[in-house]
């Protein structure tokens, strides 16, 4: 257990705290707003964008950090809470989108490349609960902040997470006690 396979399971925490929390936020604010009945069109162009991400990321020749992803999804979740009509948000969740599917794929790659042969099931495995965590807390979170602070806040709630989760994997992939370590991290 190193500091960068650690710094992966926050992503995948991080991550799905996001979107866990956006998709409660997204409800809230549609309900909100008196137009719940678009719902439906927003998450599906939601997924829509997270899917050309996947296709994006399946296409590049490049190699994204996973850390970097989770903030941008983050830091591009939190302002949501600002839209008031529900095609405004459909538009506005095309960033947060389009590294939805990259954020998860890259954290699960990294994390089968950072773990023995031996130990890759039960690593994969971590990940599987540490996305599973995020899932758990992020509904319930976001929740709780649109029910006591207030619906916009939804948003920033869920890219908080998202946020403070890439902070601290940041800090981890730097905090190696083994120099292969470090070069692994910072792809």
């Amino acid at each position: 257990m190193t500091g960068p396979m650690l710094a992966m399971f926050l992503v995948g925490v991080g991550a799905t705290v996001a979107l866990g929390g956006t998709d409660m936020a997204v409800i809230s604010l549609l309900e909100y707003s008196g137009q719940l009945q678009y719902a439906w069109i927003v998450l599906a162009v939601w997924a829509f964008y997270s899917m050309v991400g996947g296709f994006l990321l399946g296409a590049s020749r490049r190699e994204l950090s996973p850390v970097w992803l989770v903030a941008i999804l983050g830091a591009t979740t939190v302002p949501l809470g600002l839209t008031g009509q529900w095609w405004l948000l459909a538009l506005a969740l095309i960033p947060s989108g389009l590294v939805c599917a990259p954020t998860i794929a890259t954290s699960v790659d990294k994390v089968s490349r950072l773990a023995p042969a031996a130990a890759r099931g039960e690593a994969m495995g971590m990940h599987g609960s540490a996305v599973t965590l995020g899932i758990a807390v992020g509904g319930p979170l976001t929740g709780w902040v649109v029910d006591n602070i207030g619906v916009q806040w939804g948003f920033a709630a869920a890219g908080a997470g998202a946020v403070l989760a890439a902070v601290a994997a940041g800090a981890l992939t730097r905090v190696s006690a083994h120099p292969r370590d470090r070069l692994s991290a910072s792809a």
